[in-house]
């Protein structure tokens, strides 16, 4: 994956495409207008609680809000298809380290779950 736009830039194009503005984000998604504006404005970076509110708000898929040259859309296509470029990276670890992956990856599944 290659990084190609900056996430401040991904945020105005997303904002743009919606329509609407930083009032209409920060009402929806708790955060101040002026730090959207930040954020849009590459001042600062936001956590990842925030890209994931930014993404659900916007309906765009993380990876891309944060400038990767990625599909825009979150689709379930979109997850297969990243999960079995995952799947294949894993075969270049060792057995052990695999499994160390795989339960950090259920262990945060489970953790989601029960939110």
């Amino acid at each position: 994956m290659i990084k190609t736009k900056t996430l401040g830039e991904r945020m105005k194009e997303a904002r743009d495409d919606k329509k609407c503005s930083l009032q209409d984000i920060s009402n929806v998604v708790e955060i101040s207008k002026q730090a959207l504006s930040r954020y849009e404005h590459n001042k600062i970076s936001p956590k990842k609680p925030t890209i994931d509110s930014l993404a659900r708000y916007f309906n765009v898929s993380v990876t891309w809000l944060m400038g990767y040259d990625v599909d825009k859309n979150f689709t379930v296509s979109n997850t297969k298809e990243r999960m079995s470029q995952l799947t294949i990276k894993l075969e270049n670890f060792s057995e052990e380290k695999r499994e160390s992956i795989l339960k950090h990856f259920e262990d945060t599944i489970n953790l989601i779950s029960k939110k």
